[in-house]
């Protein structure tokens, strides 16, 4: 049978604080002890956040690189002596430790006295995820305090029949082998987290299967790996989310049959959510508090099906505690690994649906999906055209994962006869991040109720990224003992039997998205023979988006909610105003859409690099009133295959000074500058892109003398001046009496006269001090302009030197007069 929507991606309860602020030392004397033990984590803060953002987006360098520049921009042995001295000082035991965590115990009433407690009612009785506090004696190092107990769960439970090689087959491109992840070099690693209990016999019998055939046991030989949080044990079926674990593990499996597998089980809570990140991160790293099988290097991806309503997830984690947790999910991609998340199961009512949010009803999307370091994974519909068959392009349809209900009183996609509906819409918490800004470029769009806009120019982080099947009618067939499903009812003429435990059943969901997502991608990874994770891959995909190239299939059909709603959100400020329908090109249903991913190795693997260019030029030189208005421009062109250019460092500086004229380290890719010049100056416009991966080109400069316009000659003789809209600053200073002058004294090495030449121009003598250096002849068949090297060279020494144009009053053999011009001087530092 086709369940409703069961597997769902969670939420967190909204937190507000309730304790006592203690602002005390954690130096003074320990508080008298009493209650029940209990146990915080302190999650420290990043030592350099701007060199750790660098070391996120890098790509290239191998795991032992990786691991060896990311150790410099984890926390530091000396923060964490800070923060064990103060905990010891203060009466706590050090608990387990990891290059972000530090976790500790003591009696209850130590806690409260130290970090402040979590108690009394405020608002709806929400309760933090970090406790009130943060001494001062720690707080240079220590971004938030997480305690164990004593918070509401961070994530909900909320949860045709497709397979691994359905699905491996309807991602591959037309006429290409699909690939299974047999990697040469040895297995890569998946990892997952979980936030509840399941019986790891349901992965042995699903590999069992006739259908499925994994062989040898995937549990007895370790190709699948659980581990708890220290000192505690994996919980047991408890008939509540099971089946996100199965579903998971199962996908991995069916998708990835070579892939290893590391789920990683903590309490559902901030304290676990954090320590299950951090941990995964000691594990790739062979880190501080690595797990006792020394972790794991060949970790390339992470997975998690479970997420929050954003705004629920920010109070848990409010304040800048959230930044602390995106600096952990930073590390990660540093570390090689690629973090996919589900975009939410509810459409654009996510908040809506969340612990103590139904009242909200509010528009939003999940985190972590939301995080500019996730790539969050929306749901599609995918049905096979004609029976499931060698791909061919034709043999596959999708659309995206639709909210089916309708009327502005929709408060949630289940609610209204559907089965769910991909998440989606726009972050409230975190800014447009370049990849998408650039990526997507400009995308106008217009909602069903005639609202305009662009996708590419909104202020915030648009979700999701990517999509693939998620729609439970077309689900994945799980193998679960999970209780609840337990459809067994005894009577005396039907007893149960045991031997039909576990049971089948199919589901679906964005928690079956995100981990086909990164079962397919290790897929792409182990085809390469890749020993290693490659981090975050957003600069690949928005990049394969913007050269228009097959890597996605587009789904132009389906919806994740009612306008109206949305409509009248956005009307009070509290939504951002973008169309609930798939259409061709970036959409908040599926994104880019469903990656081909064979397509985006190119990408992945050593892109090929935009290059800069820049320009600097007189932006008005025929204007005698704006004859020194400079224009400086930059762009960069993008090679196929190659990343698309995220921004451009624009620096403008006046040779012989220090401080530039003009700086601009984040300009967009392209764009332009304009400002007064000085005459006689020299201008350099150096310009560096960085690409959607954190990659810069090679610099790009050019050179701008802003010339002398005739008006600065001081002229001696009978001169006149010539309107002429092709000269500098509209006109020339001209003249054809022998021995007129014209001079001017300018600090320079190199001197270029800019004049006119023609059939009645005759011979122009140029002198430096009192010394004639050249003489010109300027006749030519027709009128003309010409730039005359009239003295020194780069290498001659700088220095001031006046210098006379004067004409002869002599013409050459086929001229039919003896005018001579001046019309401006370069002159070149």
């Amino acid at each position: 049978m086709i369940r409703p929507m069961l597997v769902r991606l969670s939420r967190g309860c909204a937190a507000v604080g309730t304790g006592v602020l203690v602002a005390g030392l954690l130096t003074t004397a320990p508080a008298a002890a009493s209650g029940p033990s209990t146990t915080v984590t302190v999650l420290l803060k990043a030592p350099d956040p701007a060199r750790l953002a660098e070391l996120a987006d890098a790509t290239g360098d191998n795991h032992v690189q990786r691991v060896h520049e990311l150790d410099a921009v984890l926390p530091s042995a000396a923060a964490h002596e800070t923060v064990r001295s103060a905990l010891d000082a203060a009466g706590f035991t050090i608990g387990h430790q990891t290059a972000w965590t530090i976790q500790a115990s003591a009696p209850e009433s130590i806690v409260d006295a130290t970090f402040g407690a979590l108690s009394g009612l405020v608002g709806r009785a929400r309760l933090q995820g970090v406790l009130p506090a943060i001494p001062a004696s720690i707080s240079a190092v220590a971004a938030a305090v997480l305690p164990a107990t004593g918070t509401p769960p961070l994530f909900d439970q909320h949860v045709s029949n497709l397979d691994g090689p359905d699905f491996r087959n309807a991602y591959t491109p037309p006429l290409t082998s699909p690939k299974e992840g047999s990697d040469k070099n040895g297995q890569l690693t998946i990892a997952s987290l979980q936030f509840a209990g399941w019986n790891d016999s349901d992965l042995s019998a699903y590999a069992a299967q006739p259908s499925v055939n994994v062989k040898p046991d995937p549990v007895a030989s370790g190709q699948y790996k659980q581990l708890a949080d220290h000192g505690s044990k994996i919980p047991a079926a408890t008939a509540t989310l099971d089946e996100e674990v199965d579903l998971d593990q199962e996908v991995l499996l069916s998708t990835a049959p070579h892939a290893k597998q590391r789920a990683y089980f903590d309490t559902n809570s901030s304290n676990g959510y954090v320590q299950a990140l951090s941990q995964v991160l000691a594990d790739v790293t062979a880190g501080q508090g690595k797990s006792a099988d020394g972790g794991d290097p060949k970790i390339v991806a992470l997975t998690t099906s479970w997420g929050a309503c954003e705004d629920a997830f920010e109070s848990e984690f409010p304040g800048d505690s959230i930044n602390a947790v995106e600096t952990v999910l930073e590390a990660l991609n540093a570390a090689g690994v690629t973090i996919f998340a589900a975009s939410g199961d509810d459409g654009v009512y996510d908040c809506a649906t969340s612990n103590l949010h139904s009242q909200l009803a509010r528009i939003s999307v999940d985190y972590p999906a939301s995080s500019p370091h996730v790539v969050a994974v929306g749901g599609t519909k995918l049905t096979p055209v004609g029976g499931i068959a060698a791909n061919d392009g034709t043999n596959w349809a999708e659309r995206g994962w639709t909210c089916a209900g309708t009327g502005p009183s929709l408060t949630s996609c289940t609610a209204a006869k559907g089965s769910g509906g991909s998440g989606g819409g726009e972050s409230d918490t975190f800014a447009m991040p370049a990849y998408q800004s650039s990526g997507i470029g400009h995308d106008p769009f217009k909602t069903s109720t005639g609202e305009k806009g662009d996708f590419g120019t909104q202020p915030h982080r648009l979700v999701p990224d990517i999509a693939v099947a998620g729609d439970p009618r077309t689900g994945f067939q799980i193998l679960t003992s999970d209780p609840k499903y337990d459809t067994c009812h005894p009577t005396l003429l039907h007893p149960c039997d045991p031997k039909t435990s576990p049971g089948t059943h199919i589901v679906g969901g964005t928690s079956m998205s995100s981990p086909l997502a990164a079962a397919l991608f290790t897929n792409m990874l182990a085809s390469t023979g890749a020993t290693s994770g490659v981090g975050d891959i957003h600069g690949a995909l928005y990049s394969a988006y913007a050269a228009k190239s097959s890597a996605f299939r587009d789904p132009t059909t389906g919806t994740n909610g009612n306008q109206a709603d949305v409509d009248r959100h956005a009307a009070s400020k509290a939504a951002a105003e973008l169309p609930v329908k798939a259409r061709a090109g970036y959409d908040t249903v599926t994104g880019l859409g469903a990656p081909l991913w064979t397509l985006l190795t190119p990408y992945v693997f050593s892109p090929k690099a935009p290059k800069a260019h820049a320009s600097i030029v007189l932006a008005s030189p025929h204007q005698r009133s704006r004859t020194n208005r400079v224009r400086v421009g930059w762009h960069a062109t993008v090679p196929a295959k190659a990343l698309v250019a995220a921004s451009a460092r624009v620096v403008v500086t006046r040779l012989g000074e220090t401080k530039p004229v003009y700086v601009r380290k984040q300009a967009p890719p392209s764009g332009s500058h304009h400002f007064k010049g000085a005459p006689g100056a020299n201008y350099v416009v150096t310009v560096t892109e960085t690409d959607l991966a954190g990659k810069k080109t090679a610099a790009a400069s050019q050179l701008l003398p802003v010339p002398y316009d005739d008006a600065s000659f001081r002229l001696s003789g009978a001169w006149h001046r010539v309107k002429n809209k092709a000269d500098l600053g509209g006109s020339q200073a001209q003249t054809a009496s022998a021995g007129a002058s014209a001079t001017i004294t300018a600090r320079g090495r190199r001197y270029l006269l800019l004049v006119h030449t023609g059939p009645t121009y005759g011979k122009l003598a140029v002198l430096v001090g009192k010394t004639r250096v050249h003489t010109f002849d300027l006749f030519s068949a027709s009128p003309g302009h010409k730039v005359l090297d009239v003295f020194g060279s780069k290498s001659a020494t700088r220095k001031a030197r006046t210098l006379t144009f004067r004409c002869t009053g002599r013409r050459g053999d086929f001229s039919s007069g003896s005018t001579v011009d001046v019309d401006g001087l370069d002159v070149l530092h």
